[in-house]
């Protein structure tokens, strides 16, 4: 992340996930299990898109381009979805 974000990194993942999610607790846990086996930036990456973060806005924070960032967004929700089916 760029020094000048104004997000601050933390390990855990944000309450508001949990809030959103409270119904199904089975796939919530398997949501966070995961999002914590991705990279720091894919991480990064997908908890902005979560919290309605623009492509551009991501792309500042994160220093790639808006088009790598919907390029990104993509397989990591193919990617997510492969490990929650299974």
């Amino acid at each position: 992340m760029r020094k000048d974000s104004k997000l601050k990194y933390c390990d855990s993942i944000p309450d508001f996930i949990a809030a959103e999610q409270s119904e199904s607790n089975e796939n919530y846990h398997k949501l966070v299990e995961a999002l914590y086996r991705l990279n720091e930036v894919d991480k990064s990456i997908m908890l902005l898109y979560l919290e309605d973060y623009s492509y551009e806005e991501i792309s500042d924070i994160v220093g790639i381009s808006a088009s790598n960032v919907g390029v990104k967004i993509h397989r990591l929700k193919v990617q997510l979805q492969k490990q929650l089916n299974n």
